[in-house]
C-alpha cells in the first residue's frame, strides 16, 4: 500500500469508505448492511492490507459506532468524519457552535477516541450562511484538541457549490477536502477547480469512484432515468477490454493517478470487497490513449445522472 505524508497526516492511498457499516448504500447494493461480526473481519482485512484512513460521518448511520467497537482496544487509526449543520439563516451563531460542538462530541464519544483526525463539513453550502462562524468554531475546536485537521466534504452539487464556497474554503484552515470525482464525472477537472485545490496545498480525498455502483450496472438494463449514461458506459467497458483490464481497475486508476489526488476513497460491504479494493489501488495505470479518449469522449453528463441527491 502506498502511504504518503502530507501536513503531518499519514496517508493511505486507499481510503476505506463505511458509509456501508451503517447502512445499506448504493444502487447496486445487494447484500445490505453487514452485522458487527462481518464489519469486524471487514476492518480487520482493511488494516491488514495497510489502509490507515477511514472515512465516516455522523449521518451514516451506526458507522462511527461499528469503528470505534472496533478500534477500542487497538491504536487508533486516521479517522475522518463529517458534522452536517443546519443551514438557516435565521439561526444564531452561538447556536451554529453549539450545533457544531455537539457534533464533534457525539463523534469523540462514538468513536472512543479524544480527537478527531480529520473533521470535515458535510454540507458546505452552510458556508455562505454562518462562514465566519463555522470557520472561527473550527479554529477553537482545533486550538481545543477536539480535532486535528478541519476541511470540507463537497457535495455532488460541485460545479455550483465550489464556486459558492471557494472563497471561504480556500482558507488554509481548511487543509483537507473530500471531493466526487470518477470517469463519467470529470467536473472539477474541467473547470480547473482540481489544480485549485493542488495550488492551495488542500489535502485531497476522492470519492464516488464507481458513482454509488452505477458504473457498473449493464447499459441495457439501465432505467429510463440514467439512459444518458448508456454510451458513455458502453464506451468505458470497451476501453476496459482493450486494456486488458476490470471496468472496475479503469475507474479506479483514472482517479488514483490524478497528481491532484492524496487518497481514493471506496466503500465496502465484504471483506471480499475490500481485498479487491486493495487490488485494485495497486493495480495498472491506463494508457496515454485511453485516458485521453475518456476525457474527449465522455462530455458533461447532466445533473440527475451525476447528483445521487437527484435519482428516483
Amino acid at each position: 500500500m502506498q502511504i504518503i505524508e502530507k501536513r503531518g497526516l499519514r496517508l493511505s492511498k486507499l481510503t476505506l469508505g463505511t458509509v456501508q457499516l451503517g447502512s445499506a448504500y448504493g444502487i447496486a447494493n445487494r447484500s445490505g448492511k453487514p452485522d458487527e461480526e462481518q464489519s469486524f473481519r471487514l476492518l480487520n482485512r482493511a488494516i491488514e492490507g495497510g489502509i490507515t484512513c477511514f472515512d465516516t460521518a455522523g449521518a451514516y448511520g451506526d458507522s462511527e459506532n461499528v469503528l470505534g467497537n472496533f478500534f477500542s482496544e487497538r491504536d487508533k487509526p486516521l479517522f475522518i468524519s463529517k458534522i452536517k449543520l443546519t443551514a438557516d439563516p435565521k439561526t444564531e451563531p452561538l447556536d451554529v457552535e453549539r450545533e457544531m460542538y455537539d457534533n464533534v462530541q457525539t463523534s469523540l464519544q462514538r468513536l472512543q477516541t479524544e480527537k478527531i483526525p480529520v473533521m470535515m463539513l458535510h454540507n458546505p453550502d452552510v458556508l455562505q450562511i454562518h462562514g465566519k462562524t463555522v470557520t472561527a468554531c473550527f479554529q477553537r475546536l482545533l486550538k481545543e484538541g477536539l480535532v486535528d485537521k478541519a476541511g470540507v466534504s463537497f457535495g455532488a452539487n460541485i460545479d455550483e457549490q465550489f464556486e459558492q464556497v471557494w472563497t471561504i474554503a480556500q482558507d488554509d484552515l481548511y487543509e483537507t477536502v473530500q471531493i466526487p470525482l470518477n470517469v463519467l464525472d470529470h467536473r472539477l477537472i474541467k473547470n480547473k477547480g482540481l489544480s485549485r485545490l493542488k495550488q492551495a496545498g488542500k489535502i485531497v480525498f476522492a470519492r464516488s469512484v464507481f458513482l454509488q455502483g452505477l458504473l457498473f450496472l449493464l447499459p441495457e438494463n439501465l432505467s429510463q432515468h440514467f439512459q444518458e449514461a448508456s454510451k458513455a458506459i458502453r464506451m468505458l467497458r470497451s476501453l476496459a477490454e482493450k486494456e486488458g483490464m476490470e471496468l472496475a481497475q479503469l475507474a479506479v486508476s483514472f482517479v488514483r493517478d490524478l497528481q491532484e489526488v492524496d487518497s481514493v476513497v471506496i466503500g465496502a460491504e465484504s471483506e471480499e470487497q475490500v481485498r479487491n479494493n486493495l487490488d485494485l489501488i495497486g493495480g495498472p495505470s491506463l494508457s496515454e490513449y485511453s485516458r485521453t479518449r475518456i476525457m474527449e469522449t465522455i462530455g458533461q453528463l447532466p445533473d440527475k445522472i451525476l447528483n445521487p441527491a437527484l435519482w428516483p
